[in-house]
């Protein structure tokens, strides 16, 4: 069968089902997903809600197949479908949003299905009335979130959107545990925070390597706090809260402490040196060291992978790959212009042999979480790991070896906010 074509807006997630499309809408103020299956004509529709710091989460509503059937909701997906009638408008907004991901499909059936897959699909209950080529319904909102225009390179990057390349070239068939790279730039945010990236390269499959370890990471650190500083505290607290009494009692409180003890410490400061303090007392003030929470910190993520061409295919998809990360890493613009764009960042997800999200591993930035993505900050490259040159015997004299080392670092921190997310809420380990 031929590939399945690029739609613009259109993202095909899943490498094991090509035929499969996601995308969103806005209507009525309420954002959507919607994932269409090309050769069935099954359709799923996703409630799209705001959560903390303007971090997105999708909920499963309804699996709708071909026929017009509903497929029976597990618990999750009837909880978040009770959750959305009693929250957002109920069976009204859930028929329009239904009818907005029908004509959503029709789109997608017109574009991406095959001439046989329309013949059967147009005989269908759901399809029967014939396909609708518009892209977007006039009715949709589009919302009140900053959108950047994403230059089509499809034509120029490396790998193209939508095609796929994969290192050993048999990854797929022999079912291999894989990590699963994608190259996409920012299409929405707020002020605040990133909402979506978009694919601006093909995805690339390499088998999982080791070592692998992820590191957690949150900013703590020493607090330390001078009786002044107390004392200065509860002054300024009792004069906003027009309550001095507690200032009064820790005044009261350090004078009496400091009694039998003024004369070394006035004799300390007056030579400039508290260490006399201590000296003629056995003495210091107490610092009220504590640990406290400073910030959230990024996440860092290091690969290595050795790659050994076996045939002339491996030899090209190689090549291929050391190009794709260092011209999506590379940042936009040329010498003389007065403004640079930011690089291309990454989509990264461990996969089981199958295609699935690998549940033993941690998750980075998987693609179905569109708000979180890597950057690439350092790609190394080594053409001779085995300490000499040595060339195969072919046309562009491939290496022998490569031996590729990469520095990722997530964009935005993790929050609680984030384990709530559908997928990592099912998934064994989260981020």
């Amino acid at each position: 069968m031929a590939q399945r074509p690029i739609i613009p807006g259109w993202s095909t997630p899943n490498l094991n089902k090509p035929e499969e499309y996601s995308s969103e809408f806005v209507q009525d103020g309420k954002r959507y997903a919607v994932v269409v299956n090309a050769s069935t004509g099954q359709r799923q529709l996703y409630f799209v809600s705001p959560g903390i710091l303007g971090i997105n989460s999708r909920s499963l509503l309804q699996t709708t197949n071909a026929d017009g059937s509903i497929v029976p909701p597990n618990q999750q997906t009837q909880r978040n479908l009770d959750d959305f009638k009693r929250t957002q408008g109920g069976n009204e907004a859930l028929k329009k949003a239904q009818n907005t991901s029908k004509r959503q499909a029709l789109f997608v059936i017109e574009k991406a299905s095959t001439p046989e897959e329309k013949e059967q699909l147009k005989e269908t209950k759901e399809y029967k009335s014939g396909s609708n080529t518009e892209e977007q319904d006039p009715g949709i909102d589009p919302g009140k979130i900053i959108e950047f225009d994403t230059e089509d390179i499809s034509k120029k990057t490396p790998i193209e959107v939508g095609t796929v390349i994969t290192y050993p070239d048999d990854i797929k068939s022999n079912q291999q545990d894989r990590i699963k790279f994608t190259a996409v730039s920012l299409t929405k945010r707020t002020i605040k925070n990133p909402l979506e990236y978009k694919s601006v390269g093909g995805n690339v499959y390499v088998s999982i390597q080791g070592p692998i370890s992820d590191s957690n990471v949150v900013g703590w650190g020493d607090s330390k706090l001078s009786p002044t500083d107390a004392v200065l505290f509860d002054v300024a607290s009792g004069l906003i809260d027009g309550d001095t009494s507690n200032a009064e009692g820790s005044v009261k409180k350090e004078l009496s402490q400091l009694k039998g003890n003024i004369t070394n410490l006035t004799a300390s400061k007056a030579a400039n040196n508290p260490d006399l303090f201590t000296r003629a007392t056995q003495q210091v003030f107490n610092p009220s060291l504590e640990l406290i929470f400073k910030e959230p910190k990024l996440r860092q993520f290091a690969f290595s992978f050795k790659m050994s061409a076996r045939n002339d295919t491996e030899a090209e998809n190689i090549k291929k790959i050391i190009k794709y990360f260092k011209y999506h890493m590379a940042v936009k613009g040329k010498s003389g212009d007065l403004f640079l764009k930011a690089p291309d960042v990454f989509w990264i997800e461990y996969q089981k042999g199958t295609g699935e999200t690998h549940e033993s591993l941690n998750l980075i930035a998987p693609g179905k979480i569109k708000r979180k993505a890597c950057a690439l900050q350092t790609f190394n490259v080594n053409y001779t790991p085995l300490g000499t040159y040595m060339t195969y015997d072919d046309e562009k004299c491939t290496m022998v070896q490569y031996d590729l080392q990469f520095a990722f670092s997530e964009i935005t921190p993790l929050y609680q906010s984030d384990y709530e997310d559908e997928l990592v809420e099912d998934h064994s380990i989260g981020y």
